[in-house]
């Protein structure tokens, strides 16, 4: 079930994470899919924790689910340019012996990868689980 403010959200979500300007065509697309996935996945996270169904999600929580949604995009640098990524990105050898020759490489990832490792992780932190847990409903 869709939340009755996903729009007005991810809205929110939006202006919180703007799309990057002179990107190519593929990135417009993957910034529409991300962020309509995170928001989705932060949601469902949400409605899990407080046991609340996603169509009577108090709109006080609006705020911290675009606010939780934007950390989660922006601790896996999900939105990254290509230019950031090829700024922050890790050498192909990770290590280099020479008694015996041993090399390691870096394990690269797809964005896929990425992208499916992240929906598997939990975007309720600490910092957010406390606001969380004043709507939090006992199971019936």
């Amino acid at each position: 079930m869709e939340h009755p403010r996903f729009l007005d959200i991810l809205a929110t979500l939006v202006f919180l994470q703007p799309k990057h300007d002179n990107e190519s065509d593929d990135y417009g697309k993957r910034y529409d899919e991300i962020m309509q996935l995170i928001l989705t996945k932060v949601i469902t996270d949400v409605f899990a924790l407080i046991n609340v169904p996603i169509s009577e999600l108090p709109r006080e929580l609006d705020l911290t689910i675009a606010m939780m949604a934007s950390q989660f995009i922006e601790a896996l640098g999900l939105l990254d340019t290509d230019a950031e990524v090829k700024a922050r990105a890790t050498p192909r050898v990770k290590t280099l012996s020479e008694g015996d020759v041993s090399v390691t490489y870096n394990d690269k990832k797809t964005a896929s990868a990425i992208t499916s490792e992240a929906l598997a992780q939990n975007t309720v932190t600490g910092e957010y689980k406390a606001t969380l847990l004043h709507y939090r409903r006992l199971p019936t």
